[in-house]
């Protein structure tokens, strides 16, 4: 019972960009359950190519950003319950 209410009404954990830069490609979709050290995008910021990853289980809840745009440090690319 407690998983269910924390997937429907749990809190949300906001998966940020660690640096300016420029979304590469996003590595999941909106709905898609993913683990914990799984890729979710990469982020090229200062010539060099970041691959984020999954901090733990979840399902993506959102996506705020398309490969190609570029984000600020802290911007929040995706949530993810």
């Amino acid at each position: 019972m407690k998983d269910i209410e924390r997937k429907t009404g749990g809190a949300k954990t906001e998966i940020k960009s660690p640096l300016p830069g420029v979304i590469v490609k996003i590595f999941v979709s909106k709905g898609e359950e993913v683990k914990k050290n799984q890729k979710l995008f990469s982020l090229e910021a200062m010539k060099m190519e970041n691959e984020i990853k999954a901090e733990r289980d979840g399902i993506i809840e959102s996506i705020k950003a398309i490969a190609g745009q570029s984000v600020l440090q802290e911007e929040v690319v995706m949530e993810m319950n």
